[in-house]
């Protein structure tokens, strides 16, 4: 069997303490909200997951939700900072560029044998692609998220009461 040989000796480091970090938590965070997602509806209970020995506090509501909230700063507080970080830094590597989508077709057609694979910079095409999807999708579950909580009775109080003491003839 021949050996591949290397085309260069340069090696390239993939992912940073920093990227490492937001990866991770946004990972954790984004399990954790499905979790306490799923236990604000009484899906747990009609399960019997709080019958399992330490999860008896799956089916209490305050308590779920306050995870839930507790997730949700987390993962805001990590999109924020990936933002700053990368813009501080001007590294825009895994936006997307021209010729991607062609790209990402002629690597899935060499994978089943169809054509060659074209030459990859540090990321591949589906990566930089994937990367935009993860991020819409991330930021639209953060902004519709953010509208729910507004949208809550005791939010709008806070609110209203806050609106109300800058008019005190009110």
């Amino acid at each position: 069997m021949p050996e591949k040989t290397v085309k260069s000796k340069k090696t390239i480091e993939r992912h940073g303490l920093s990227v490492l970090f937001v990866h991770w938590t946004v990972a954790i965070s984004t399990f954790i909200l499905i979790f306490s997602g799923l236990g604000q509806m009484p899906l747990y209970k009609r399960y019997m997951l709080d019958l399992v020995p330490g999860l008896s506090w799956v089916t209490d509501f305050s308590i779920t939700l306050s995870i839930h909230y507790w997730a949700a700063t987390v993962l805001i507080f990590t999109i924020v900072y990936h933002i700053a970080f990368h813009v501080m830094r001007w590294e825009f590597d895994m936006l997307p560029r021209r010729g991607d989508m062609k790209q990402s077709a002629q690597i899935i057609m060499a994978v089943f044998g169809f054509g060659k694979e074209p030459e990859n910079d540090k990321y591949l095409a589906e990566q930089r692609l994937a990367y935009v999807f993860i991020g819409v999708s991330l930021l639209i579950m953060v902004f519709t998220g953010i509208i729910k909580v507004l949208k809550k009775p005791a939010a709008y109080q806070l609110f209203r009461r806050l609106y109300l003491l800058d008019h005190p003839d009110s």
